[in-house]
């Protein structure tokens, strides 16, 4: 079970290091197709791009703030899957993790690309909008795998640690 001996209770360890490891997963898919300019963006150019402008985010330097700061938002999306499957239960536990990708994906590449004006070149682009979308889903299928096996169990994402650990 991921090198660790018991499973995950904590409900901010568990979608942290799950959201993390998640992220990691996703750019194993999405470095190469961007390097391979199969794709004109990917989702660690995408969201430093919040920050500075594309010129920038391309740079060496953007490039590796671009990876910190999606792990970062990785780990943090993972909070909300997290609350998700807590809120919902965990029937239908696959189908939910792929509408909660899709979800995301249009929340990060619609919403903030048309209410912000944020990278105005992804409209006239399907195949990198189809390669942030199977990122997307990437993401969240590694994501739920990992909180899956590092809390022990779908059930277990659910309940969480419920132990109030400071009252006696």
């Amino acid at each position: 079970m991921l090198l660790i001996k018991r499973p995950i209770k904590d409900k901010i360890a568990l979608p942290f290091i799950s959201g993390i490891l998640g992220t990691l997963v996703m750019y194993l898919v999405g470095i190469p197709l961007y390097l391979l300019k199969v794709s004109k963006l990917i989702y660690l150019i995408y969201v430093f791009e919040l920050f500075v402008t594309p010129e920038i985010a391309r740079t060496v330097p953007g490039f590796i703030a671009g990876f910190f700061t999606g792990l970062l938002v990785g780990a943090g999306l993972a909070f909300g899957y997290k609350f998700f499957i807590e809120w919902t239960g965990h029937d239908w536990f696959w189908l939910k993790t792929l509408s909660y990708g899709g979800i995301m994906w249009f929340a990060w590449v619609g919403i903030l690309r048309n209410f912000l004006e944020l990278t105005p070149y992804l409209k006239t682009d399907i195949k990198t909008n189809l390669i942030l979308l199977l990122q997307s889903e990437v993401y969240i299928v590694a994501t739920a795998w990992f909180m899956t096996k590092l809390a022990g169990s779908k059930e277990a994402i659910q309940s969480g640690d419920k132990e109030d650990k400071w009252v006696s």
